[in-house]
């Protein structure tokens, strides 16, 4: 997983991050929404992957990479979120996976993530 704030400053295409802006949120809940699953949220961080190449090749002005970093923090959101619910299985409240449809009380604990030598690092408690 690259991370999403190491864009290239420079680029041959126009960045059109109104268009952009969107994808995190229909992925998110495409894929990664009340109902997932261990594939649905696989699926969700592959797209954040190709979603972060294309970020890359069109943050080219100044203008343009505020708004890169600005949905670059919208994927690391993102991120957090599909990791912590594919790590977690079971369904607890509002997070309900269909693929671990009861709570498990092994799982009664809270999932930190640490960002450590630019990769997500998880650890429960």
């Amino acid at each position: 997983m690259q991370m999403y704030w190491s864009f290239a400053l420079v680029a041959n295409q126009v960045f059109n991050y109104f268009c952009l802006r969107f994808e995190p949120q229909r992925l998110m809940w495409q894929n990664a929404g009340i109902i997932r699953s261990a594939k649905s949220l696989r699926r969700a961080l592959l797209e954040l992957d190709v979603l972060a190449e294309r970020i890359e090749r069109h943050a080219a002005s100044s203008r343009a990479l505020i708004k890169a970093l600005e949905l670059a923090n919208m994927m690391l959101v993102a991120e957090t979120i599909i990791r912590a619910a594919l790590v977690r299985e079971e369904s607890r409240g509002s997070h309900y996976r269909n693929d671990y449809p009861d709570m498990d009380q092994s799982w009664n604990k809270h999932i930190f993530q640490r960002l450590k030598e630019n990769e997500l690092r998880l650890d429960w408690n």
